[in-house]
């Protein structure tokens, strides 16, 4: 089989597939630009590399995860080290780990797997968090 430096042709639908496979609501239509790069790069191992790719895209960035709820405990935080109050560090940061763990299995449809590689924990540390 032709290698994809071979195959440039082919990289737009093997790039949509991979977008429909790992879900990526970010990417659904592609821009010229990022279909432009596709193009222009040089995959190595071929469609492993492009599939490597979107399946990194899956891993959720940090604005994704720090929502409302662990805002408001990272100013709690700050206002309690501000004002030279006393306040359990251990607690709040185990609140918000809980947050955006049980938010990164929500989203990678339960699997502690995928959750457990996305965020760099043990499964085991996954199931103990979200229950």
């Amino acid at each position: 089989m032709p290698t994809l430096k071979e195959r440039k042709e082919d990289i737009p639908e093997l790039a949509q597939h991979f977008v429909t496979q790992y879900q990526i609501q970010r990417y659904k239509i592609m821009d010229q630009k990022l279909l432009k790069f596709l193009i222009h790069h040089r995959w190595e191992n071929n469609v492993l590399d492009l599939k490597s790719f979107f399946n990194a895209l899956t891993v959720p960035t940090v604005e994704d995860l720090v929502q409302q709820k662990d805002r408001i405990e990272l100013s709690m935080m700050n206002l309690m080290i501000d004002e030279g109050k006393e306040f359990s560090l251990k607690e709040s940061l185990s609140n918000i780990e809980c947050s955006l763990t049980n938010r990164t299995w929500k989203r990678h449809n339960k699997n502690n797997i995928r959750t457990s590689h996305a965020l760099g924990m043990t499964e085991k540390s996954i199931r103990r968090i979200v229950g």
